[in-house]
């Protein structure tokens, strides 16, 4: 058996060191002879490539809550901005998380999205740093468009302490805008191939001398190349209010409305497409769609009582329901000329209410600096699902150029499995700046976790109530790490954390199922050069244990261990006004180290789904004006290329590497953009991005395009 311990990573390790050292050496030399030159005016740089933020001077990150410069932080961590992502015309979070190297974005059933960091599905997607549930529950679930984001942050590995439990690949946390003392406004249309057609509206400003807004609303909708087309319209309004110097207010409202035509993919012979089936051909009945709605909500408290020290007390409740009917699983008959379909439904509603209190400040004890934060978090989640479990069992149609027969199903809802949870923690970060040259970051956190489960059965016109299921587990987690400045543009780093993850699911034999437990080591280098250039570099090493796998049907199992370990390269260049370049790579091993799946089966040295083992990403930018403000062109190109990942467990149904190009053009005329998108410019077919129940598989978009107008001052 193949040995995925750790001599490997450390020979990787010593190299990537030994280089990066000897290369900050020759850059330090560099940069103090560029010191002596004028810097070039922020003003006079584009923005455009510089949100996607991978290391820098940078403070105040809102994920990590810690007001330091990232190159002093013992993370690897990424930030996607707002401006990027309107170059690239992108609405959503799939396309956005692109940007951002280890990570892959998984879409499938036509509406549904995950993540994959680091090789494990296992992450936690925050809204303005409130935990969003719904991921952590059934590991994907719909997310509208992007109209009111600012920017996305995306700290990766266990980041428990200061957010809870289930993030072992990391964090994916989702800015939204703020308001602003002075009038911004801004407007966008777009449209493009497959009637794709993009609205959105926003402003910000000062009502009064106390009080200031930020609103945005947006709405998207497109037929879709395989006619499983969706329509989203979203909302969102935040307000600050500053009772005196040191006590401020402010009040977030978001809501979202979508509709998706749902789409099961394609069933394969062995992961191969059958003969004469074309790639945009959709077995789904015209019932089969999901209706998805979301009203959150959020107060917070600041209180300044210096300017080190602040308390913060934040409320958050969230209201997320959605509507699902689909011919879920696909399969040929034994003739292999019609396709069997069988149908899924369920209709959820998830409520979390969430509260954190926390207290910041600096503590220096003689030439030792502390920045730390303490607080507590008290979460209680609601879950209702609804089934019917008497739908039809199969019903067919044709392979090749199906012709749709099959009438409404009527759905009576005859199950309900309900979730009650309660948990609370608390944490401790620390920040310590021992000398110039050497910092660490220490965290701590307790958690406890409660949980009620239990199936109701409907009984006449009422539910009849089941048995509960009661799960209790407590957890201490915790993250140490160190920073080595050898000299000013390099910075050494190595961090461990830990991982925990409670079991939620409810099997039908009901066995009791351990938390998921974790930890990651990782050592990297990071790169800065003034503003011209950012670098981090890292390798890294994770292990998970007692990993519950679905196998359907309500059954489970836990699947003993599994290993990821990988190399990492984030880089952003703007060497001058008129250039800008980001790019990523990352390769990832990810395996089960100990999965006896049966007697006969042995699926140790397997890869895990969806992680594919090589990623890259380029986007660069020539602007031909030397300022932001001045009118020109601006060109850009770029893509990613995905490496061979498989579509299940067993390694069965391989999803082949590919590579997508893109490109842009922009017009700027005063405060109005006109935008030509065309991505996947060289037309690549016959990919795949995605696959369920193994073998339904998701081909890849062809070449499109979207032409835009926006308008901001």
């Amino acid at each position: 058996m193949q040995n995925y311990g750790l001599p490997l990573m450390v020979s990787h390790i010593k190299k990537i060191t030994i280089m990066v050292c000897l290369l900050g050496t020759a850059f330090c030399t560099q940069a103090d002879a560029q010191e002596k030159k004028p810097k070039i005016s922020k003003d006079s740089v584009t923005n455009d490539l510089d949100e996607v933020n991978i290391n820098s001077n940078k403070q105040g990150r809102s994920t990590l809550k810690l007001n330091a410069p990232l190159k002093q932080i013992p993370i690897t961590f990424n930030s996607i901005g707002k401006t990027i992502l309107d170059d690239q015309g992108v609405d959503d979070f799939q396309s956005a998380l692109k940007n951002v190297s280890g990570v892959n974005p998984v879409e499938t059933y036509g509406g549904f999205q995950q993540f994959v960091i680091r090789g494990f599905t296992d992450y936690l997607m925050l809204v303005d740093g409130f935990r969003d549930e719904r991921q952590n529950i059934s590991q994907s679930a719909p997310i509208s468009s992007t109209a009111s984001v600012d920017h996305i942050e995306v700290v990766k590995g266990p980041a428990s302490v200061l957010f809870g439990h289930s993030a072992l690949g990391g964090i994916i946390n989702v800015i939204r805008k703020q308001p602003t003392t002075t009038p911004t406004y801004d407007f966008s249309l777009a449209y493009g191939s497959y009637n794709t057609r993009r609205m959105t509206a926003g402003a910000g400003g000062a009502i009064t001398s106390k009080l200031s807004y930020r609103a945005d609303f947006g709405i998207s909708d497109q037929d879709g190349w395989r006619k499983a087309g969706f329509s989203k319209a979203n909302g969102y309004l935040a307000l600050n209010y500053a009772l005196t110097a040191n006590d401020q207010f402010q009040f977030q409202i978001g809501a979202a409305k979508d509709d998706y035509q749902l789409d099961a993919g394609i069933p394969t012979i062995n992961g191969a497409i059958p003969a004469g089936v074309a790639l945009s051909t959709r077995y789904n009945t015209p019932q089969d769609r999901m209706t998805y709605s979301r009203n959150d909500f959020q107060l917070r408290y600041n209180h300044s009582f210096s300017a080190d020290t602040k308390l913060t007390e934040t409320i958050a409740y969230a209201s997320d329901s959605y509507h699902y009917f689909s011919s879920e699983t696909l399969y040929l008959n034994t003739s292999q000329d019609s396709v069997n379909r069988e149908f899924f439904n369920f209709n959820t509603s998830l409520k979390p209410l969430q509260n954190t209190l926390e207290l910041s400040s600096v503590l220096k004890i003689g030439a030792i600096e502390q920045r730390f934060t303490f607080g507590n978090s008290l979460n209680y989640l609601n879950w209702k699902q609804f089934r019917d479990s008497g739908l039809p069992p199969v019903t067919t149609v044709g392979l090749i150029n199906p012709v749709e027969t099959q009438p409404n199903i009527v759905v009576t809802n005859d199950t309900r499995r309900i979730l009650n949870e309660f948990s609370t923690s608390f944490y401790l970060q620390d920040w310590i700046n021992f000398t110039a040259k050497l910092k660490a970051l220490v965290g701590l956190r307790y958690d406890y976790f409660k949980g009620e489960y239990r199936t109701d059965k409907l009984t006449g016109s009422d539910f009849l109530k089941g048995i509960a299921t009661d799960r209790k587990s407590d957890a201490l987690t915790y993250r140490f790490g160190l920073v080595y400045e050898p000299v000013t543009a390099v910075s050494i780093y190595g961090s461990y954390s830990n991982y925990f993850k409670p079991g939620r699911q409810l099997p039908v034999n009901d066995i009791v199922l351990k938390p998921e437990t974790g930890a990651m080591a990782e050592l990297g280098v990071k790169l800065q050069i003034n503003d011209q250039l950012s670098s981090t570099t890292s390798v890294y090493h994770i292990r998970k244990s007692d990993i519950i796998i679905g196998k359907g049907a309500g059954v489970f199992e836990q699947a003993g261990k599994a290993v990821s370990k990988g190399i990492e390269e984030d880089l952003t260049y703007t060497p001058n006004a008129h250039i800008s370049v980001t790019a990523g790579y990352s390769y990832t091993d990810a395996r089960f180290k100990d999965y006896v799946q049966s007697a006969t089966v042995n699926l140790s040295g397997k890869r895990l789904y969806y992680a594919p083992d090589h990623q890259a990403n380029l986007w660069a930018t020539y602007r031909f004006a030397r300022r932001i403000e001045d009118n020109g062109f601006r060109i850009s190109a770029g893509g990613n290329f995905t490496g061979t990942s498989f579509a299940d467990n067993d390694n069965a149904v391989k999803l082949p590497a590919y590579t997508v190009i893109n490109a842009a053009v922009h017009y700027q005329f005063k405060h109005v953009d006109i935008g030509l998108n065309v991505n996947n410019v060289f037309n690549k077919t016959q990919y795949f991005i995605s696959a369920i129940n193994d073998n339904q598989l998701y081909p890849g978009k062809p070449a499109n395009y979207l032409a835009s107008l926006r308008y901001k001052f």
